[in-house]
């Protein structure tokens, strides 16, 4: 019997390293996170400021709009959906006066930029949030991690 690592135990161990300087755990997880991120992160920005947000919500059309913060008559939308649905949803907001902020997060943006958006959609509708933006992300990861650990 050999005393010298196998091959995949170094490079396991490797990955282990890398994992622990990288603090995101495995790809799947990390995909799962920054899929949820953009709800994550106006979720956490809206109870920040006491609102109460509504997350995939279809009760005011019947379609689902991916963030609505009632008090302040904000729909938020994160992810695309089909052309016909987007003019859609522009029309039924519009009609009820609600505003429709578009905000996807683009390919290979980083939270901390991500979360910088949101803010300044907030701010567009007069609510200003002054915060740390690189520790509201890690304090928004945190929150993924304990939840994805409770599951």
């Amino acid at each position: 019997m050999s005393t010298m690592p196998s091959t995949y135990a170094l490079l396991f161990v490797q990955f282990l390293v890398i994992v622990a300087v990288l603090g995101k755990g495995c790809r799947i997880c990390e995909q799962e996170y920054l899929s949820l991120f953009p709800a994550l992160a106006i979720s956490y920005y809206a109870n920040l400021k006491g609102l109460k947000v509504e997350l995939g919500s279809d009760r005011l059309f019947g379609i689902a709009l991916d963030v609505y913060i009632p008090l302040e008559q904000v729909a938020i939308q994160v992810n695309t959906d089909s052309e016909k649905i987007d003019i859609l949803k522009e029309h039924l907001c519009k009609q009820r006066g609600i505003k429709l902020i578009k905000l996807p997060m683009k390919p290979n943006e980083a939270e901390p930029e991500y979360a910088q958006r949101i803010k300044a959609a907030f701010q567009s509708v007069h609510i200003f949030i002054s915060s740390d933006t690189e520790e509201d992300v890690r304090i928004i990861r945190k929150i993924f991690k304990n939840w994805r650990n409770s599951r």
